[in-house]
């Protein structure tokens, strides 16, 4: 009966999708084969997050992988891939030429097919200085390798071998450790997967598999928040302006959860959102002051105008509570004088 169990528990579908996968970490260490040359092959990618530091909001990395030289450049948003290009051109390749691949975290890709020409040396000097180059990077390849082979052997102490026959669902193999799947059409994520996050099924294939539903997720796997509804708006003061703001409801989201949004940012990221086409709109609260969106630039002057004119009447009443001493104690003294 036990063995029973265990082989209906092996071969259920629902089982398969769901249950922990226990082995050691699928898929062998592949690590990239070495480069002959420095600046040969580059490795580039993107520090996010950051804050704005003279407009600029993220760093490009570009590290050479032979000799670890890097570069990081300064960059704006929006980037994309003619200013990138423009940027390795500006501050990489004036000083090391085109590189015959670049790696990223996501693919490789070639920025140019080749060099146009070559540069001819002869002096006895750069010679030597050729030789002594060529040697520095021999002993760098030997050291490199000896470490790569060393952190293979202790990263594979906690891997297992994992590979799947094309057929079924898996359409074809990509490198070692990869397989590209046959999803869904309605399927909005990319097909190729790593060794480690496919499972084997065992037992009759379905007809069709049942993915569970999954909510979109932005790249750094949050999940995206559509807003439906606009239930109220206020102005808050943010250095000395006015910034209106609106409780927003998200889709998918109780009530409960609405939060404040600056309207200027969340027409940026939603365009198309009508705030005024949907669900139910009140006025202000008690810490909350309703204005209509025209009128921001008023409620700034008002604001100014009010801090103005709050500093002209505490100055006001405090030379007439000066005055109003004064004269209390001429009286004060008329009346001792009086007495005397």
């Amino acid at each position: 009966m036990k063995e029973s169990i265990k082989q209906h528990i092996k071969h259920c579908t629902v089982c398969q999708q769901y249950k922990y996968d226990a082995a050691a970490y699928p898929g062998i260490l592949q690590p990239l084969p070495l480069p002959e040359q420095i600046w040969e092959e580059v490795t580039m990618d993107f520090i996010e997050g950051l804050p704005n530091s003279q407009g600029r909001q993220f760093i490009m990395v570009v590290v050479d992988r032979l000799s670890k030289y890097a570069y990081f450049i300064a960059l704006s948003h929006p980037y994309y891939a003619l200013k990138v290009a423009r940027a390795y051109l500006d501050h990489v390749f004036k000083l090391h030429g085109f590189p015959k691949s670049i790696i990223s975290d996501r693919d490789k890709r070639n920025l140019k097919n080749g060099l146009s020409g070559y540069l001819l040396l002869s002096s006895d000097a750069i010679d030597r200085s050729l030789q002594q180059r060529n040697a520095a990077i021999s002993m760098l390849k030997e050291n490199l390798l000896r470490a790569q082979n060393r952190i293979k052997q202790l990263a594979d102490k906690h891997r297992s071998e994992r590979q799947f026959a094309v057929g079924d669902w898996i359409v074809k193999m990509v490198g070692e450790v990869a397989y590209t799947l046959q999803l869904p059409s309605s399927a909005r994520i990319h097909p190729t997967f790593h060794v480690s996050l496919v499972k084997k099924h065992h037992g009759p294939t379905p007809a069709q598999p049942t993915p569970p539903d999954l909510p979109n997720l932005y790249p750094d796997q949050t999940t995206i928040k559509v807003p439906i509804a606009v239930l109220d708006k206020r102005s808050v003061k943010r250095q000395n302006n006015a910034v209106v703001q609106w409780l927003v409801q998200w889709d998918q989201w109780p009530i409960e959860e609405a939060t404040w949004v600056d309207a200027e940012k969340l027409e940026k990221e939603f365009p198309t959102f009508d705030p005024w086409g949907q669900g139910s709109f009140n006025g202000g609260s008690i810490d909350a002051i309703t204005v209509p969106l025209d009128t921001v630039p008023l409620v700034n002057e008002m604001l100014n105008g009010l801090t103005l004119s709050n500093n002209k009447e505490s100055a006001a009443k405090s030379s007439k509570v000066t005055k109003d001493q004064e004269k209390e104690k001429n009286a004060e003294e008329g009346m001792i004088a009086h007495r005397e």
